[in-house]
C-alpha cells in the first residue's frame, strides 16, 4: 500500500475530533504519529527532492550546453542510485512501522508487555582473594595477615623495579 494512503488511513486514530476511532493509549498514539510524520516527511521532502534530481539529470543529458551556477554540480546516474538507496531504506523503515501498527490494530491496540528474563547469576568464586572489608565488617587475623603480605610483596616489587632502572644498560 502507498505510504500516503497509509498516513491518511492512520490519521483518524490520532485525530482529537474523532472520539470513535481515536486510540486512547498514549504510547500507541506516539507510534502512530511518528509513522505518519516520517511518511509525510519522506513524501513531501525526500521524494520531491529525488524527483527534482531525476528531472535535472534528464535535462542535463538532453542539453548540449549546460550552464551550472556557482556551487552547483551535474547530477550523475550514480548520484541518483545512491540517493535512491538511502530513500529506499527510509521507505522500508516506514513500511515496517505501519506493519507493526497494523498488528497492534488487529490486537485492539494492546501492547504486549516485554517478557523480563531473570538476570543471570554470577558464579560464586571458590578462590580466596585479598579483598578489603566493607564498612561495618570486622577483619579476621587471617585477612589482616594476607593484606600485610600483599603490601610487602608490592613494596618488594617496587624496590626491584627501581633497582633495575638504576643499573647501567649495556
Amino acid at each position: 500500500m502507498e505510504i500516503n494512503v497509509l498516513c491518511k488511513e492512520y490519521e483518524k486514530y490520532v485525530d482529537e475530533n474523532d472520539e470513535q476511532n481515536r486510540v486512547q493509549n498514549e504510547e500507541v498514539q506516539g507510534q502512530i504519529q511518528a509513522a505518519i510524520g516520517k511518511g509525510q516527511l519522506l513524501i513531501n521532502q525526500k521524494l520531491k527532492q529525488f524527483k527534482g534530481l531525476c528531472l535535472k539529470n534528464i535535462s542535463e543529458k538532453t542539453a548540449e550546453v549546460i550552464e551550472l551556477k556557482e556551487g552547483e554540480f551535474m547530477t550523475r546516474d550514480e548520484d541518483l542510485a545512491g540517493f535512491w538507496d538511502l530513500v529506499s531504506i527510509q521507505v522500508d523503515d516506514i513500511r515496517s512501522m505501519f506493519d507493526k501498527l497494523s498488528t497492534l490494530r488487529s490486537t485492539g491496540w494492546k501492547i504486549e508487555a516485554p517478557v523480563k528474563k531473570p538476570a543471570a547469576k554470577k558464579p560464586i568464586s571458590t578462590t580466596k582473594t585479598d579483598v578489603k572489608p566493607m564498612n561495618g565488617m570486622k577483619q579476621t587475623a587471617a585477612s589482616k595477615a594476607r593484606a600485610e603480605a600483599a603490601k610487602q610483596r608490592l613494596l618488594e616489587a617496587k624496590k626491584l623495579a627501581a633497582a633495575k632502572q638504576q643499573q647501567p644498560t649495556e
